[in-house]
């Protein structure tokens, strides 16, 4: 099983993926995937979930919350390119953007 086929296991066979990064660190495949921001339904708050996949076991979830998408988007590029210990802009430059995982089930 590759690491975005992990990723689409995990989330129930769709993902509302903004973007997914792909590396190997220390020898290990790590993959990270930030989805898309989402609003909680009294539409007050903002979450956007970050998953961290290394090796074929490790597996990370991290959720950041805030007042906006922005803020919140924000926020998930930080904790992605620290979990990876790269620039924001590094991340973003390797991403896979706006996946469409529901297509590929």
């Amino acid at each position: 099983m590759t690491v975005a086929e992990e990723l689409r296991s995990m989330s129930g066979g769709g993902l509302t993926a903004l973007a997914q990064h792909e590396s190997v660190v220390n020898g290990i495949p790590v993959s990270v995937l930030i989805e898309r921001p989402e609003v909680d339904r009294a539409g007050r708050a903002w979450r956007c979930r970050v998953r961290v996949v290394r090796g074929t076991g490790r597996i990370e979830h991290s959720q950041v919350v805030g007042t906006s998408a922005h803020e919140v988007l924000e926020q998930a590029l930080d904790l992605a390119a620290t979990r990876l210990g790269i620039s924001e802009s590094e991340l973003l430059s390797g991403a896979s953007m706006g996946l469409d995982t529901d297509s590929d089930r």
